[in-house]
């Protein structure tokens, strides 16, 4: 007995396989030409983001808060008690000079690219320093 329709004769809703591998050399195209990249001035093979929980009591006395600005292309930190903004390499001097560990604050909606970028102006001048997130409405 002969079947109602031969076999090969039927359609497929099957994508042919070149036209899939067409699609994943453009997809990749895309994403490796159109794709944002980091400056060349960042190094972002690792980000050492401190991390600790305020658990004991913290001597306020042994830190500098400061709050990040940007100016132009590079930052500058506010400090909190009097207002000054210092230049990284000021923000150094005066950390070693009093022997106090800088503790950055931002708020909650800071951007991470923004952290990633003040890490490294603060990576070279060797500076130790602290993540504080502030909450909303606090002062």
């Amino acid at each position: 007995m002969k079947p109602f329709m031969d076999v090969t004769e039927t359609g497929s809703l099957r994508l042919p396989v070149p036209f899939f591998d067409l699609f994943m050399v453009l997809l990749i195209c895309f994403m490796m030409f159109l794709a944002p990249t980091p400056a060349p001035s960042l190094d972002t093979r690792s980000i050492d983001i401190p991390l600790g929980r305020a658990t004991g009591s913290v001597d306020p006395s042994r830190l500098i808060a400061v709050l990040p600005r940007r100016d132009g292309n590079s930052w500058v930190y506010e400090l909190a008690a009097d207002g000054r903004r210092l230049k990284p390499a000021a923000l150094a001097n005066l950390a070693r000079q009093e022997t106090k560990k800088v503790v950055l604050v931002v708020p909650a909606t800071f951007s991470l690219q923004h952290f990633v970028e003040m890490q490294g102006e603060l990576r070279e001048q060797r500076i130790e320093f602290g993540l504080a997130v502030k909450e909303e409405g606090a002062r």
